[in-house]
C-alpha cells in the first residue's frame, strides 16, 4: 500500500464518519460547557458518554485503513477481511453500549424523583 492509497482510505473513512463526528464533537462541546457551569453528577456522565461514542465513532476511520491493508495483500488478506471486520464492529459496539450506559445514568441521575421528596411536595401547609 502506497501513500496515495492510504490518504484515499483515511479520506473515506472521514467523510463516512463526518456526520456522527460533527454531532458527537458538538455534544461534548455543549456538555463540557454544562459541566463547568453546573457540574454535577448528571453532566459529567453526559459528558462521558458523549466522548466515548466520539471515540466510538473515531474508531471507524482507522478500520477503514486496515481493510484496505487486507484487500491490498491479495487472496490471503482477503479471507481475513470478514474476521478482523468482525472484531473491528464488535469493539466498536461495545464501546457505544458503554456510552448509552452512561446517557441512561446520567438522564436516570438527573430526572430521578425520591419518594420523599414527591412525599414532601404533596403535603398541605
Amino acid at each position: 500500500m502506497d501513500t496515495a492509497d492510504v490518504i484515499q482510505a483515511l479520506t473515506i473513512g472521514l467523510i463516512a464518519t463526518s456526520p456522527a463526528l460533527v454531532v458527537w464533537i458538538a455534544a461534548v462541546i455543549v456538555t463540557a460547557m454544562l459541566v463547568r457551569r453546573s457540574g454535577g453528577k448528571a453532566e459529567r456522565l453526559l459528558l462521558a458518554g458523549a466522548v466515548i461514542y466520539l471515540v466510538s465513532s473515531l474508531l471507524l476511520i482507522p478500520s477503514n485503513l486496515i481493510i484496505s491493508g487486507l484487500m491490498s495483500q491479495g487472496p490471503e488478506g482477503i479471507s481475513s477481511i470478514s474476521t478482523v471486520s468482525t472484531w473491528i464492529v464488535m469493539l466498536r459496539k461495545v464501546i457505544g453500549m458503554a456510552g448509552l450506559i452512561c446517557f441512561i445514568n446520567a438522564f436516570w441521575v438527573k430526572f430521578n424523583i425520591k419518594d420523599s421528596t414527591l412525599a414532601d411536595t404533596t403535603k398541605p401547609g
